[in-house]
């Protein structure tokens, strides 16, 4: 009985147990829903927050994708990835296209032209004129938003919708708001 609980899920609408084997709710019929395929996030976010962070978001970005795409590694291994994650980005694009494929969503990318890309930006960084390097580390989320679109995708498809913090619901922005005294 305890195994059995363990490794069930509650249901989202009701409360009450699904087992492991159901894919719905048998008290109120509502689909189970399924666990995230990568980290998602707004790709709105993901643009505005990668720009104008200097690239620390997509630091913070690629640590969540490693530590989403394979929960039981380590961290360390974690770290190194994300550290060497210009090399690495390419082994996230095209597990993220060949995934998306399984569960039927199109990604129209490929993920050395996107790699090459964030390479060259990484270089243009060090080598352009401060101006022009600016503007590159403007420009630095592009190669990162195809494939964050492709993971969103089929999270909503084997979620069976956005996420929850992407729901609606109550906003943060009031007690971000009043918490600086801006208030009415």
């Amino acid at each position: 009985m305890i195994a059995s609980i363990a490794s069930s899920a509650l249901c989202g609408a009701c409360g009450d147990v699904i087992p492991e084997s159901a894919d719905q709710c048998l008290a109120c019929g509502a689909a189970r829903e399924r666990e995230p395929f990568f980290y998602s996030v707004s790709l709105i976010k993901l643009a505005v927050i990668g720009a104008t962070s200097f690239w620390l978001y997509s630091v913070w970005w690629f640590w969540s994708q490693f530590r989403a795409g394979a929960p039981n590694e380590g961290r360390w291994s974690t770290l190194l990835k994300t550290i060497f994650s210009g090399i690495f980005f390419y082994s996230i694009a095209r597990e993220v296209k060949e995934d998306a494929a399984k569960h039927g969503v199109t990604c129209r990318y490929s993920p050395l032209l996107l790699t090459a890309l964030f390479l060259a930006a990484g270089i243009a960084v060090r080598i352009l004129p401060a101006s022009a390097g600016l503007l590159v580390t403007l420009c630095g989320p592009i190669p990162l938003l195809p494939v964050q679109a492709a993971i969103n995708r089929v999270n909503a498809a084997t979620s069976g919708g956005p996420p929850r913090a992407w729901r609606g619901g109550k906003s943060c922005w009031p007690r971000c708001l009043a918490s600086f005294g801006c208030s009415s």
